[in-house]
């Protein structure tokens, strides 16, 4: 069986609140069901340790799915093997699933004079 390597923080957190999003504003089911596979594999995917509580919860910079384990390479160019997507990758799982938890939305959250203001010409 091929490895198979990928990079999980990277598009997973805008995917998740895109999709978030998205299922609330449209109402559509699918597009939820979507986001709660999409919460499974993420949540599932996050490193677990209590020998290093450090990294408990994060997300290694690559995956490998054959072995359900994270992965590195000493011939990974400015990544070593204990490096972690943090910072602004996890910063969006966690306000999504947190916005889940309350059952809202980032635009049910933002005031409606901020949406229905016009642009402006410059802001066009």
């Amino acid at each position: 069986m091929a490895l198979c390597i990928a990079r999980p923080a990277d598009t997973s957190n805008f995917a998740l609140l895109g999709l978030h999003e998205a299922a609330a504003a449209l109402g559509n089911a699918t597009i939820a069901a979507e986001e709660d596979k999409l919460v499974d594999y993420i949540v599932r995917l996050q490193a677990r340790s209590t020998e290093h509580p450090a990294l408990d919860g994060a997300f290694f910079r690559a995956f490998d799915y054959v072995k359900w384990e994270a992965w590195a390479s000493d011939a990974d160019i400015g990544w070593g093997a204990w490096s972690v997507e943090s910072g602004w990758t996890q910063s969006w799982i966690t306000i999504t699933l947190g916005l889940r938890q309350l059952k809202t939305t980032v635009c049910a959250q933002t005031p409606p004079p901020f949406l229905s203001v016009p642009a402006t010409k410059e802001q066009r």
